[in-house]
């Protein structure tokens, strides 16, 4: 109950203040949608948190902006397919050359000066047939396309050679571009500002769905198993992007009541060997995972990718695995370290900026490491968990 408490607290949490800027160029100050899945075709705004959300086209306003400095939003027509659409797009430097960007698949670059209307400088893939097959390439026009734009400023053509469709690079040239025309008046640059690190502290519960193999030779069917444990998640932790963060934790597992098969007893008597084991085994899992995120709203799903860490922290003293010829090879102690690779789907459910709850599947697949091979061990991890955040 406490946890649902919060809830309520979610949409406020997701809309930040700024403003957008009317046909008329008047300005109304509010609050904006932080997790607009397309910018650059609405605006969800609010005058206040407690009122409704108003959604505009880029044919109602003319902008929008997040405060304290934040992106600009400026509705253009934009050329796309050989015709004009109109966008919000994310204006980056106002200048003598304005440089503006929207994104769908691709990356696109668009350029605007007094004499030259809205060209786009970025170029689509392009699939290209050579001997080896079709190859997919990127045209690189842009630099004739700029040289054209900038034509009376030839000291910032070497410059353009040397270009990069990179954000910081067409800022920097469309920077010089308008110093060197312009010495009374500093250009505007938009930069989208360095989000700090963000670590989100976390409890989790679940259920495993797990199965050993002991060698070529021994394995156990899947049984259920419980664990806990806690876990921590840092965003903005790779370039700033805001939609990867990295994930760790530590989860203690139990280990318990595995039904044993072994193979060669089978093949060699004719009849098949099925025993219950006991395992009575703890364990730490410490997973490390990428996650990338999809923003809906209050709702979050992702995908992640990693390694992971298994370390056996005890187990029954009268466990052992024999072969078909009641020799033990494996022994009363089962590896102490495994290493693994992970993947995983999931979905965070916002409550509010520092709250959320959060539901996950993964996959884990753990191998020890041994010179005989007969000593090598195997484990199919599936497990299910419903975590908390603060």
């Amino acid at each position: 109950m406490l946890l649902f408490s919060s809830i309520s607290a979610y949409g406020q949490d997701n809309y930040k203040p700024g403003y957008v800027i009317t046909n008329s160029l008047d300005t109304i100050r509010g609050y904006l949608l932080n997790v607009n899945t397309n910018p650059y075709k609405e605006c969800s705004f609010k005058k206040s948190l407690n009122e409704n959300v108003v959604v505009y086209s880029p044919d109602q306003i003319y902008g929008y902006r997040f405060e304290d400095n934040g992106k600009f939003y400026i509705s253009k027509d934009t050329p796309v397919d050989k015709s004009m659409k109109r966008y919000f797009l994310e204006y980056m430097i106002q200048g003598k050359a304005n440089i503006y960007l929207r994104t769908d698949q691709l990356v696109h670059y668009y350029i605007e000066t007094a004499r030259y209307k809205m060209m786009e400088i970025s170029e689509t893939e392009k699939y290209s047939r050579t001997k080896l097959g079709d190859v997919i390439v990127r045209p690189k026009l842009y630099t004739g396309k700029l040289k054209y734009v900038l034509s009376d400023c030839p000291e910032v053509f070497d410059e353009i050679d040397k270009l990069k469709l990179y954000p910081t690079q067409i800022i920097k040239l469309a920077e010089d571009y308008h110093n060197h025309v312009c010495t009374g008046e500093k250009c505007i640059i938009y930069e989208k500002k360095i989000q700090p690190l963000k670590i989100n502290w976390g409890i989790v519960a679940g259920t495993s769905y797990n199965k050993f193999y002991f060698n070529d030779e021994s394995y156990t069917y899947y049984q259920f198993n419980g664990f806990v444990g806690l876990n921590v998640e840092i965003e903005n932790a790779v370039f700033s992007f805001e939609k990867l963060s990295l994930k760790t934790g530590v989860n203690i597992q139990q280990f318990n009541k595995f039904n044993f098969y072994n193979n060669n007893y089978s093949s060699y008597y004719g009849n098949s060997f099925n025993s219950q084991i006991n395992f009575k085994s703890y364990a730490i899992i410490n997973p490390i995972t990428l996650n990338y995120s999809f923003p809906l709203n209050k709702f979050v799903p992702y995908i992640g990718a990693g390694i992971s860490n298994m370390f056996i922290l005890s187990q029954n003293n009268d466990l052992y695995i024999l072969d078909y010829d009641y020799k033990t090879f494996y022994g009363s102690v089962l590896p102490k370290y495994h290493l693994g690779y992970e993947g995983a789907v999931g979905l965070k459910y916002i409550l509010n900026q520092r709250h959320y709850l959060n539901l996950e599947f993964n996959y884990q697949n753990f191998h020890n490491f041994n010179m005989n091979e007969k000593l090598i061990m195997n484990t199919i991890y599936y497990s299910c968990q419903l975590g908390y955040s603060f």
